[in-house]
């Protein structure tokens, strides 16, 4: 791909800052993607997986950080941000997750006077409070971050309900998907009618063992005839389900892009598509499925509202 920051003005430039699909799907169905005439894509992601996001096409340029399982202030990945810093300037700068100490600093350096949020996912959706741990602090105070300013300088929070909206900067904004730019990634593959378990990785927060996660998730899609297991980015390999598995990397697409076309069923214990795919096409069938130890996530709002129903197991 040709560079082509050489001879454009970075008062011309969006960067969208990516460490999920969506985060592309979504920047491209905001009124900033129009407003700027150039794009620079940040991709946070190692080696083939970087390779397979979506849309890249679209872009001027495009810029790969490795490393993105890590912690996210950990020095490898600040010195790679640093050494990006006269390629990534530019007038705007959109992105999901403003927590992160690695997007901080690239919001920060990158010279973005207009700062925009997207949909990041659940955490939008109830009191959250973001980490407040000392490694970060003194993380943030030597790379002169400032979390409250930056997050204090946001315009708009582009959201799917911002109407039930809790956690967001500057002004909520009602966010569409640009179903012109995703049509070709539907096509790809026919999800019309399937049945789709959403995985979360529980056994990382210590909500319970791998083993009974295991155990929990491949007796429910037995009873339920499954088609496709969809597990988490952050799953581990001790994951041991008995279903076919649903590569989003395949299809460089997700439920959301997939909803938008077609009619399919999806169950998980409490995963965003249960309101996401929703909302994006109502004929969609979304059951968050009730466990003790995650009883207080059935009551949010945007899961009342959204969800289909909710499964006792």
């Amino acid at each position: 791909m040709l560079h082509r920051y050489d001879n454009m003005n970075s008062d011309e430039t969006l960067l969208v800052v990516a460490r999920k699909y969506n985060d592309v799907f979504y920047a491209v169905s905001i009124p900033e993607w129009h407003r700027y005439g150039r794009h620079i894509l940040v991709i946070f992601a190692d080696g083939d997986a970087a390779g397979k996001f979506p849309l890249r096409d679209l872009f001027d340029d495009v810029v790969c950080i490795g490393g993105s399982g890590k912690r996210a202030g950990n020095l490898a990945v600040i010195r790679q941000i640093r050494s990006l810093k006269k390629r990534i300037q530019c007038a705007a700068v959109t992105m999901s997750n403003m927590v992160l100490v690695a997007n901080q600093y690239l919001a920060k350096i990158s010279g973005a006077k207009v700062r925009v949020l997207l949909e990041d996912g659940l955490m939008n959706y109830y009191d959250f409070k973001p980490s407040e741990s000392k490694i970060k602090r003194i993380t943030q105070f030597l790379l002169g971050i400032d979390q409250r300013a930056l997050f204090d300088s946001v315009a708009h929070t582009y959201l799917l309900a911002p109407d039930l909206a809790r956690y967001y900067g500057g002004s909520p904004e009602l966010l569409k998907l640009n179903q012109e730019m995703t049509a070709g990634y539907v096509r790809s593959c026919n999800m019309e009618g399937k049945v789709i378990f959403v995985g979360q990785c529980l056994y990382r927060f210590g909500y319970m063992s791998i083993e009974t996660y295991n155990e929990r998730v491949n007796r429910f899609i037995k009873q339920y005839r499954v088609d496709y297991y969809l597990p988490h980015a952050f799953a581990l390999d001790g994951e041991k389900i008995d279903c076919p598995v649903f590569d989003l990397g395949e299809s460089r697409a997700t439920l959301e892009v997939f909803a938008s076309r077609s009619d399919f069923t999806v169950y998980s214990f409490c995963s965003s598509v249960l309101y996401t795919t929703r909302i994006i096409n109502p004929d969609v069938r979304s059951f968050l499925v009730r466990i003790p130890e995650l009883s207080d996530k059935s009551g949010l709002p945007v899961i009342k509202k959204y969800c289909s129903g909710v499964i006792g197991f």
